[in-house]
């Protein structure tokens, strides 16, 4: 099957770094390192097909954490829980999870991808 990497695979693989780097955050009090960030680049990529090459699985890692900072501001999205929640039981972004359309929408989106 060929990978096919696009503007909105690249927005989905974004955003679920940003939740990772929060969820990495709740746990360790540290954003991801590198070990962790290509564990959550490959669980994206097992479950939706597509992947980045190494530069950009790189540039998106070092945006993820970016992005992370203002929004770990956010009291609700320090809860582990809340964070978790936010993927479904196959591993994907639950996108009618308004905290994930906020997250996409807001930080997301309007970056330069």
């Amino acid at each position: 099957m060929k990978s096919i990497f696009d503007d909105l695979s690249r927005a989905d693989l974004l955003c679920h770094l940003v939740i990772a780097q929060l969820i990495s955050r709740v746990r360790g009090n540290e954003w991801l390192q590198a070990v962790p960030l290509v564990e959550s680049l490959r669980q994206w990529s097992q479950v939706t097909g597509a992947s980045p090459d190494g530069l950009e699985s790189k540039r998106l890692g070092q945006v993820s954490e970016q992005l992370s900072r203002p929004i770990w501001h956010i009291a609700l999205l320090r809860d582990a829980e809340v964070l978790a929640a936010l993927f479904t039981d196959s591993g994907r972004l639950d996108y009618q999870s308004p905290i994930v359309r906020g997250i996409t929408g807001r930080f997301v989106l309007p970056y330069e991808l």
